[in-house]
C-alpha cells in the first residue's frame, strides 16, 4: 500500500486496493460503513486511525476523588474552554499481520510464567508486608514508614519487577480480517481524568467504541 494516508470515508481505500488487484479487508469495510458522518478511517503501513473532523474542548482533571460539583453546565463549559485545549477525537491503533491462534496461546503461556515470577518477587525480597500495608491505606507508597534496610530491599524488588513486566507480551486488542490491532492512543474522550465539551461529542465517541466492539473480531 502506498505510504500516503488513504481516507476510507469516501471509499478511497477500496478504490486503491481494487486498482492493485487486492480485496478490501472485509472487517474494515464494515467499520467504514458504521462510522457517523464527520468521522474518517485512515490506514497507512502499520497504523490505523479513526478521527473526528470537528474538534472538542478537553480539560485534564482528576474526577475520581473530586467533590460533587455545583457549577452549572454553562459554567463548566466556560471553565473547560478557558483552561482546556482543543483536540480532535481519535483512536490510533498499531497494525500487524493477524496473529495466529497458536501465537496468541504461546504468548498467554509466556505471560502466565512472567506473572508467576512477579508474584514470587515480594517474598523473594521480603517486602510482602510493605506491599500489604500499602494496599490497606490511602497512600499507596510501600516505602512509607519503611526502615532504610527495607527501602533498599524494596528498591531491588521494584527494579526486578519492572524488568520482568517489560518482558510480558502485549496481546492484540482486536483483529480485522487480515490484521491484529493494538490501541496506541485515545484522544478527546471523557473519562476519569478528562472533562470534554460538548457533551454530544462525548456520546458520539462512546457510540463509536460500541460499534467498533461489535464490528471488530475479538481476541480469544
Amino acid at each position: 500500500m502506498r505510504r500516503a494516508l488513504v481516507a476510507l470515508g469516501a471509499g478511497g481505500l477500496a478504490c486503491l486496493l481494487a486498482s492493485e488487484g487486492r480485496a478490501e479487508d472485509a472487517v474494515l469495510a464494515r467499520v467504514r460503513k458504521l462510522l457517523d458522518s464527520g468521522w474518517t478511517l485512515r490506514v497507512e503501513p502499520g497504523v490505523l486511525s479513526i478521527e473526528r473532523a470537528s474538534p472538542v474542548w478537553v480539560l485534564a482533571q482528576n474526577l475520581t476523588s473530586a467533590p460533587v460539583s455545583k457549577e452549572s453546565e454553562l459554567e463548566r463549559e466556560e471553565r473547560i474552554k478557558r483552561h482546556g485545549r482543543q483536540v480532535r477525537p481519535r483512536l490510533v491503533f498499531r497494525s500487524e499481520p493477524r496473529w495466529t491462534a497458536r501465537r496468541i496461546a504461546d504468548a498467554r503461556v509466556w505471560n502466565r510464567m512472567i506473572d508467576a515470577r512477579i508474584a514470587a518477587l515480594a517474598f523473594k525480597h521480603r517486602v510482602d508486608h510493605l506491599l500489604d500495608a500499602a494496599a490497606r491505606r490511602k497512600n499507596p507508597d510501600p516505602a512509607l514508614g519503611a526502615s532504610a534496610e527495607e527501602r533498599t530491599r524494596l528498591a531491588a524488588y521494584q527494579v526486578e519487577r519492572a524488568r520482568l513486566e517489560a518482558r510480558r507480551v502485549r496481546l492484540p486488542d482486536h483483529h480485522t480480517t487480515s490484521s491484529s490491532l493494538f490501541l496506541l492512543r485515545r484522544d478527546g474522550w471523557s473519562d476519569a481524568s478528562h472533562l470534554v465539551h460538548p457533551f454530544a461529542a462525548v456520546e458520539e465517541c462512546y457510540r463509536l467504541e460500541r460499534k467498533l466492539r461489535a464490528a471488530l473480531i475479538p481476541v480469544e
